[in-house]
């Protein structure tokens, strides 16, 4: 059973794999590398997902701006044409 053992009916083998060049010299160093690039992934995921909404976003915006406008000038339009005091 050279590189291998049974247990119950699981065969499990001990192989060398391939080690990553970062972990042999310096291991804080690939640490550093991998964090760094979870932290652009951390940003670049919304910005990713916020993209084709954009549009709508900004769509949304200019209604809400135009139902505020709106709304100001009818009120002002009101105010003026109001009751006289006579």
């Amino acid at each position: 059973m050279s590189g291998q053992q049974r247990l119950k009916g699981l065969t499990c083998a001990y192989m060398s794999g391939q080690v990553d060049s970062d972990l042999n010299d310096r291991p804080l160093f690939g640490a550093e590398k991998y964090g760094w690039a979870n932290v652009v992934t951390r940003i670049a995921f919304p910005l990713t997902l916020a993209n084709p909404l954009l549009p709508w976003i900004i769509a949304a915006a200019a209604v809400l701006a135009g139902w505020l406008f709106a709304q100001r000038r009818l009120a002002r339009w009101r105010h003026r044409d109001g009751p006289s005091r006579e």
